[in-house]
């Protein structure tokens, strides 16, 4: 039997028996994509169209959207690339998004139409994962719909303000405060005497340095300074080590991490000596890995590790030596609290701090002079 199609503005109805069987075609968003969809009715043309235009109801907003990943690629991709060009996001976060959507975000949700992720699945995948890897990839469909709520108006939005999720319990153990005193460190300084990781474990313990701007500072770039007999000496903090890798990236945490670093008198005659004896070596980095190329993170934590095992030094996260520092400062050398921030690579409050306060190394270096009682 000839079948008879009949058009309509939204859809289409299909005539497979006269008066008693019809069939219903129209494009519906769905879960896996936009897709053709049908119905059967059996009854009349007029009940066949009334079932149409019910559904057309429910369905009306379905205009083509994106999927997931279409959002991802378009949006995010070069909004995170002119973020990173203008200094507003760390490398590292964005290479921690790029690594979540590749392992596991695009995998499950990126041949899903933006508009149709409800929070009820999202919120059960999410509970499948490991706690680190779930808030990953919570950020990072997060910065995904932040960029679709520009461009799309969505019927249910996953990430609207009243939407909460559960994330899944952390099973690792609690990490490591412990933070040495000036004596501890200067006893720990003794230990390291001559080896590799000497300079860097005086930028972060006595410097104030990240784990990575301990890592990446030049000989050349260390400076000594004196006053009334007592020496200190200076490095400017304008690149890091990551955790893996043979180069340095110029992207700090911040804007304002970029500084001057003052390295305390306890320490700074003898990172100055190190400076002197690599440059006379013919070396460029103040801390590598015994090949000429400077020592990443990972590196770093391993052969701490291991040193601090293998001579009997209490072991604390490399990153707790900044923690030292930052304790020692304040209640040991009672340093002013605005110097411990400057020197910390932190914006002090305020527009001036904002936008004002550009001291040069001089007078970084003269502050901290003072503030130690030396005229």
């Amino acid at each position: 039997m000839t079948k008879k199609q009949r058009r309509r503005v939204w859809g289409s109805v299909t005539e497979m028996r006269r008066g008693k069987k019809y069939v219903l075609r129209w494009m519906q968003n769905t879960p896996q994509g936009r897709r053709r969809k049908t119905k059967t009715v059996y009854g009349t043309y007029r009940e066949a169209c009334a079932e149409l235009d019910r559904i057309h109801v429910e369905h009306a907003d379905d205009a083509p959207v994106p999927t997931i990943a279409k959002a991802y690629e378009t949006w995010l991709v070069p909004k995170m690339a002119a973020q990173v060009e203008a200094g507003t996001l760390a490398p590292n976060t964005r290479d921690l998004v790029l690594r979540s959507w590749k392992n596991y975000v695009g995998p499950r949700w990126g041949a899903m139409p933006v508009d149709q992720l409800r929070a009820v699945e999202l919120q059960d995948w999410l509970l499948t994962l490991p706690a680190a890897t779930a808030d990953t990839a919570l950020l990072t469909l997060r910065k995904v719909y932040a960029c679709v709520s520009t461009f799309i108006r969505l019927p249910l939005d996953p990430f609207a303000a009243s939407v909460r999720y559960t994330m899944p319990t952390r099973k690792t153990r609690e990490r490591s405060k412990r933070v040495y005193t000036l004596d501890e460190a200067l006893g720990v300084l003794d230990a390291l005497r001559g080896n590799p990781l000497e300079p860097a474990f005086i930028l972060a313990c006595f410097g104030s340095c990240r784990s990575g701007e301990s890592l990446g500072v030049r000989t050349e770039e260390v400076l000594r300074w004196e006053r009334s007999g007592t020496v200190l000496a200076s490095a400017d903090i304008c690149r890091q080590m990551q955790q893996s890798g043979t180069e340095p990236v110029g992207a700090l945490k911040t804007a304002k991490s970029a500084r001057t670093v003052v390295i305390l008198p306890q320490a700074a005659d003898r990172l100055v000596e190190i400076a002197a004896a690599r440059a006379a070596e013919g070396r460029e980095w103040l801390c590598d890995r015994g090949d000429g190329l400077p020592m990443n993170r990972s590196i770093c934590n391993n052969r701490w590790r291991k040193l601090c095992a293998a001579r009997g030094i209490e072991h604390i996260p490399w990153s707790n030596l900044r923690n030292s520092w930052r304790t020692i400062a304040e209640v040991e050398l009672r340093l002013p609290w605005d110097l411990i921030e400057m020197l910390m690579g932190h914006a002090l409050p305020g527009v001036s701090g904002r936008h004002y306060i550009r001291p040069t190394a001089e007078q970084v270096v003269r502050a901290a002079f003072d503030a130690l009682g030396i005229s």
